[in-house]
Formats: C-alpha cells, sequence, structure tokens
C-alpha cells in the first residue's frame, strides 16, 4: 500500500509539476525576517504535481498551507513565528469540539497544515532539514495563563490522503508535532521529534480518526507522549465516530517522553494496531500505556505489542480507565479488548518502577477482556503487578511473577 502511493506521487511530480522556491517570492532566510506572506503566496502559486523549496537557511513565518498533490521539501530551517499575531484562530475539530489545550474552544492554526488535500509529501533533503515551532514562546504563555486560544500544532493533516513525512526534524512545537487526522495512508518513516523533556504536550505523532497508518525508523525525544493514538474526546468523538484503525508502529527508537500511548482520547475507537520490533531507552513516565475515562466511550480492541525492548521506565505495562476527566460518564464505557502483549522486555542491570497496572472499569462494566501476555521478561523493577477489573485473561512465561494471581484476583 505505501510504496504503490508513493511511487505515484514521485511520477506525478516528474512529469508536470513546477518547482518554486519561497525565495523566489522574496522569503529571506536570515532567521529575522518574516516571512509569512512569501510563505503563503509560493504554496498558493502551485498546481498539482508542485514542490514548494525552503533553500538553504531560516526562514521565519508564520502559517501557511499545502494543497493536493504538493511537495514541500526542506532544505534549510522553517521556523515558527514567535508572535501570536501571525496565527489565524481557527474552529476547533469537529471530533473534540474544544482546542484541546486547556479546554478553550479556539485555537491557532497550525504552522504547516493541508485540509481535505490528496498526494502531499513533506521531506528534508538535508542532513539539518527542520521545521522548528519555537515553542518556548507558547509554553511560556500557557505557564503563564496568558493565552485565549489553543496553542498550534507544528504540522496538522486534516481529511488528508496519500501522505509522506520522511527524511526531516520535527521539534520544539507550541503543542503537538504532527497530527493527521481524519487521514488516510499515512508514512512516517526517518522523521526525528524533539523537544525539551519539560516541555508541555509536545506529543511526537498524534494519529487520530485514521486508518493505514505506517510509522517506522523514527527517532523520539520529547516532553509528552512519544507516539499517541487517539479518535476524538467525549461526546463529539462518538459523534463523529471515526475509528483509528490498521496502524503500524515499528523500529522505532525512543528516549525522553511519556511513552507510546493509546488514548485517552478514544471516543470513536481504536482497533487493528500492530506495535512492534521498537526500542525504548528513556527516560519514559509510562513505556506502553493505554489509557481512558468513563467520559470517553469507544472501544480498543485487536492490539498487539511484540518484540519491544524497554530501558529506563516509571511503568513498563500500563493500562488506566480513570484518566483525568470533567465530562459526563459516557451511555457506553469504552470497550477493550483482545490486548497482546508478546515478547516484552527490560534486560538486567535496568532498576527500579513498576512492572505494570491494570485498572479496568468497576462492575456492571465488562472490565477488560482478553488481555494476553506470552514471554515477557522485566528485570529490576522496584513494585511487581497491580490489578482491578480484569475480566479474562492468559499468562504465560511472565517475569516477574505474580501477574497470572493478580489478574485472577482483581
Amino acid at each position: 500500500m505505501f510504496s504503490k502511493f508513493t511511487a505515484a506521487a514521485s511520477i506525478v511530480v516528474a512529469c508536470y509539476g513546477k518547482t518554486v522556491s519561497v525565495s523566489d517570492f522574496g522569503a529571506v532566510g536570515d532567521g529575522k525576517v518574516m516571512n509569512t506572506k512569501a510563505f503563503r503566496s509560493a504554496a498558493s502559486s502551485l498546481t498539482e504535481g508542485g514542490t514548494l523549496i525552503v533553500p538553504s537557511g531560516q526562514f521565519l513565518t508564520g502559517p501557511f498551507n499545502l494543497t493536493s498533490g504538493t511537495t514541500l521539501e526542506v532544505q534549510g530551517v522553517v521556523l515558527g513565528a514567535q508572535d501570536m499575531n501571525e496565527y489565524p484562530i481557527i474552529a476547533p475539530l469537529p471530533s473534540y469540539g474544544i482546542s484541546r489545550d486547556f479546554d478553550v474552544y479556539t485555537r491557532y492554526q497550525a504552522l504547516v497544515m493541508t485540509y481535505n488535500a490528496t498526494n502531499i509529501t513533506i521531506k528534508g533533503s538535508s542532513p539539518t532539514a527542520a521545521i522548528d515551532g519555537q515553542g518556548s514562546y507558547w509554553w511560556k504563555l500557557r505557564k503563564s495563563q496568558s493565552l485565549q486560544h489553543g496553542r498550534p500544532r507544528l504540522v496538522e493533516l486534516m481529511g488528508t490522503k496519500n501522505i509522506t513525512v520522511t527524511g526531516i526534524q520535527l521539534r520544539d512545537p507550541g503543542f503537538w508535532n504532527l497530527h493527521p487526522i481524519y487521514c488516510e495512508d499515512v508514512h512516517i518513516f526517518n522523521v526525528n521529534f524533539s523537544a525539551p523533556s519539560s516541555s508541555p504536550n509536545t506529543d511526537g505523532i498524534d494519529p487520530d480518526s485514521s486508518k493505514n497508518v505506517l510509522i517506522e525508523y523514527n527517532t523520539f525525544s520529547v516532553g509528552d507522549d512519544m507516539i499517541a493514538i487517539k479518535s476524538g474526546i467525549d461526546q463529539y468523538g462518538r459523534e463523529v465516530n471515526v475509528p483509528s484503525e490498521n496502524i503500524i508502529i515499528r523500529h522505532n527508537v525512543m528516549h525522553a517522553g511519556h511513552g507510546v500511548a493509546i488514548g485517552s482520547e478514544v471516543s470513536g475507537g481504536v482497533q487493528n494496531v500492530h506495535i512492534y520490533n521498537n526500542t525504548i531507552y528513556g527516560p519514559a513516565a509510562s513505556a506502553l500505556r493505554i489509557k481512558t475515562a468513563p467520559s470517553r466511550g469507544g472501544f480498543i480492541r485487536n492490539v498487539l505489542y511484540e518484540n519491544i525492548t524497554i530501558m529506563d521506565a516509571s511503568t513498563i505495562l500500563g493500562l488506566s480507565t480513570v484518566y483525568k476527566s470533567s465530562a459526563p460518564p459516557a451511555p457506553v464505557l469504552t470497550d477493550i479488548f483482545n490486548i497482546s502483549y508478546k515478547s516484552i522486555s527490560r534486560p538486567a542491570g535496568s532498576s527500579g518502577g513498576h512492572a505494570g497496572y491494570f485498572t479496568c472499569f468497576e462492575k456492571p462494566a465488562v472490565g477488560c477482556r482478553n488481555l494476553q501476555f506470552e514471554d515477557i521478561d522485566i528485570q529490576g523493577t522496584t513494585d511487581g503487578w497491580s490489578c482491578q477489573n480484569v475480566n479474562s485473561s492468559v499468562v504465560h512465561d511472565v517475569q516477574p511473577t505474580g501477574l497470572s494471581k493478580c489478574l485472577s484476583d482483581s
């Protein structure tokens, strides 16, 4: 699937696309001149199959949009403006109903955005190629409670099909780094995601109500979840009712961050997820975590974690249904079914932390059903297992011991 659409997009560009540089429209790459007008003019000049070049240098700009069939090729650095007046104020996403940033309604537009587009490529073509949100500006405003609108994502791809993001650094977003929402056929590879470990809500990738997503060979060191699979929140997510599904996460290297998560925004459902052959060096808050809340509803099902090595993490495996939320409970609580952990290891020499917790909804909810654990070897933990309201499970060859009893007694 992925090789097919990537090859097709390359042929289209070669045949009839024109190439323009932001410099052709007056952009100056000194890191000082504001180039928003040049970026928008250059991007809007492209027809399908065109390429927008950001040459060597540091190009300061406000938000701009990419249209169908276009490629953003970064050779230098795209710098996000540290001026809220450069950022259009836009409506919340339909499946969120709010900005998702401290629960204000409207939000600032992402630095790079697509809307209802097809065949989009964002790529770097030099070792230093980057899109840099200069997020410290936004983090300080958030800390001082000086914002009336939600902080901007770095890159948001909305309602877009056939996406490739590769060979680039995405760093220091105001909010999340890369947010594909309502998208199909997404390939993200060889991307470096970075933000200070103390930076708020600087997730790496948030696949959201999207399907056929392949995330591979990336590196992460961020201030929140490295990857968080989502599908909208509470009543808004249930009304839109678009799941995230058919997602593969493999061959990634993860350093600082909160781990690989599903949730907590799962109101449209999450299903058919395979997370395998990844290494989490940490420090990570919770290496592999599923999180939801009574207000969410939706479902989480058919998830396989396989062949994952974890080093420094406060918690290795986590599943919680009590994530913070002030909204009323959903008519039907999140259905959690068929979650498998296979060949998960933490080598000797690692120390501290919690092996895992599984906190499911209390009766009369059905709890978590069909949790499976096989070939789990977690060394050096301070705390073992904790379990609540697990309905059914299978355990085979798990260290530390005690998981089978913990689950059966829950």
